[in-house]
């Protein structure tokens, strides 16, 4: 009867640990975005390159005599950056050969069967 019992015991146990299943956990996709902002001494423009996926987007922005005098100061470049970061909506999509060559430079090559599309400000 004990031999029984144990078998009986045993099969069930067998059988609970094959039917039970663990929660699914779902996962969110990582998300990732890259800024990096770059003063052109030589066109005084303020770039700003971004990185999502495999799409390289740079932004060539003009800035006025007053704002090429604070990008020497951490807080003038702060103020700059936030101003063209807040207008990157409104930029239109230029071609290579509108963009000055050192622009071109400073925006660098898309990433490796990526795109690259410029933006003026």
């Amino acid at each position: 009867m004990n031999i029984i019992t144990l078998a009986v015991c045993l099969v069930s146990v067998c059988y609970a640990q094959m039917t039970t299943k663990h929660p699914h956990v779902t996962r969110e996709p990582n998300e990732s975005e890259g800024l990096s902002f770059i003063y052109s001494g030589i066109t005084h423009d303020l770039i700003v390159k971004q990185r999502v996926g495999k799409a390289l987007s740079c932004y060539i922005a003009d800035l006025t005599p007053d704002e090429e005098q604070h990008v020497h100061s951490d807080s003038g470049l702060k103020a700059v950056e936030l101003r063209v970061l807040s207008q990157l909506s409104t930029a239109t999509m230029e071609t290579v050969d509108m963009i000055h060559e050192n622009n071109v430079k400073i925006c660098g090559h898309a990433p490796v069967n990526g795109t690259l599309h410029y933006y003026v400000l």
